[in-house]
């Protein structure tokens, strides 16, 4: 007996050990490889949470040594406490940004307030309840919106924040400002098209698993697996009266299969950007000053930055604590994003419980930046 608890103590150390390996892996190489992504997209609390019961549990099990045995056993307990301090420290300073508690909005500088929501519901037939879920932006200057209702009753919705809104929705995507809107054009991002660079990456009993975990989470019905250009939303608004100059933002919507390899996919959407935004076509996109959406990518991926470049996201400024966007229950994952480029800095970040739809809505408080 004594033996068989030492052994299984042993195996209980080499799997915490693992763990530790497997957690730093997983954050060096994020989802540059397709198979890590799914280690990258488990958090590092719950490594923590998992490390902590394997720790506890072979002290328990493990049997009295004497030297020089003890002192191995010694030795492992320093090694494990060092590795669960090192990714607690991660998850802190990293996760969930604790140094930007202190962030505030600098006086007299004005602020803008932008909200985004993924209102998916199989119905919106209640639109009042989506239309008061949505009001909980805390009067936003701007709120995008993904998977708006799309029917003639839409514009309702900018009526409850005031007449002087304005409501302009293309396809799956929207915008709610009171801004004037100069212009604004939906692009397709052509990801339905074949690619075996982005074809699923998961088969059979895999890819079924994924998908039933996907629905457990989401507790809404949906088909992942759905034939997903993906889509671009480019507006232009005036906001010369907060910023002197318009804002250019681009709302984005990526596929939600959890089988496709994120980084692959990005790069189709980075060279599809790259496409539109050519000044020899007839008609480019702007370069964005905000980029918006429902990436289906967690924060701190490499994917991302393919996409947004040098551009930061608005939580690494100013987002504090363990902050998820999906599901809006327990929000484990935080996929929907706001990246700014380096003419705005954000001075606040938090995500509200609509009650409605998966996803939890998202509100950034921005400044210019000041030249020195």
């Amino acid at each position: 007996m004594h033996r068989i608890r030492s052994i299984l103590a042993r195996l209980l150390q080499a799997t915490l050990l693992t763990l530790a390996v497997v957690w730093f892996f997983s954050r060096i190489t994020t989802d540059r490889i397709a198979a890590t992504q799914y280690l990258y997209w488990i958090p590092s609390s719950a490594y923590i949470i998992v490390q902590i019961v394997l720790y506890i549990t072979a002290r328990i099990i493990l049997p009295k040594q004497k030297p020089p045995v003890r002192h191995r056993h010694d030795l492992f307990s320093i090694v494990s406490i060092m590795t669960i301090a090192a990714i607690l420290a991660y998850t802190g300073f990293v996760d969930w940004r604790v140094l930007n508690r202190t962030v505030k909005p600098d006086p007299g500088i004005p602020t803008l307030r932008l909200a985004h929501w993924n209102m998916y519901a199989p119905s919106q037939k209640k639109w009042e309840q989506f239309i008061e879920a949505a009001t909980k932006s805390d009067n936003p200057d701007i709120l995008l919106l993904t998977n708006p209702l799309r029917t003639r009753r839409f514009p309702e919705i900018a009526q409850a924040f005031g007449d002087n809104y304005t409501a302009t929705r293309l396809g799956f995507l929207a915008v709610v400002t009171r801004y004037e809107t100069l212009n604004s054009r939906l692009v397709s991002l052509s990801l339905d098209s074949p690619d075996p660079s982005t074809r699923s990456i998961t088969q059979g009993v895999v890819a079924d698993a994924l998908d039933a975990a996907v629905q457990t989470l989401d507790q809404l019905p949906r088909n992942t697996n759905r034939q997903d250009p993906g889509w671009l939303f480019q507006i232009t608004l005036d906001t010369t009266e907060t910023l002197n100059r318009p804002l250019v933002v681009w709302l984005i919507d990526l596929p939600s299969d959890p089988g496709l390899g994120r980084y692959a996919l990005a790069q189709r959407v980075q060279k599809r950007i790259q496409t539109l935004t050519n000044t020899a076509n007839s008609s480019p996109l702007q370069t964005p000053d905000i980029i918006v959406g429902d990436m289906n990518i967690p924060r701190g991926s490499a994917s991302l930055s393919l996409i947004t470049g040098t551009m930061q996201n608005a939580f690494d400024q100013a987002g504090f604590g363990p902050t998820g966007t999906w599901p809006r229950e327990t929000p484990i994952f935080h996929i929907d994003h706001i990246f700014l480029n380096n003419t705005l800095k954000a001075v606040r970040y938090t995500t509200v419980d609509t009650g409605l739809s998966s996803h939890r809505l998202q509100i950034a408080d921005l400044q210019p930046r000041q030249r020195r």
